[in-house]
């Protein structure tokens, strides 16, 4: 996982993603959606390694979207998929 020994782990990924989008939600830039909690997927213990992303919601309809961006180097537009996609397992096809 991760693109090589210098990279953040996801936790550390996904609060920083979080962080700079509340950011931007402060400054008034998200229009149309909100950040929200981050979400993790996972657990060692039932055979599944745990992974993190940062959230944001769509204000209309409600829906989901995990931004995780931790799959490529620094400063790499994340990956945005659906939360229920993401949940499932989802990884960028090169990982």
């Amino acid at each position: 996982f991760g693109s090589n020994s210098n990279q953040l782990d996801c936790v550390d990924e996904s609060t920083n993603s979080t962080s700079y989008m509340r950011m931007m939600e402060n400054d008034g830039l998200l229009k149309f959606h909100r950040v929200d909690e981050k979400s993790q997927r996972g657990l060692l213990i039932i055979g599944g390694w745990p992974h993190s992303t940062a959230v944001i919601k769509e204000t209309g309809s409600g829906k989901k979207w995990a931004v995780d961006s931790w799959f490529h180097d620094n400063g790499t537009k994340p990956d945005i998929v659906t939360l229920k996609e993401w949940k499932a397992g989802w990884r960028p096809k090169n990982n």
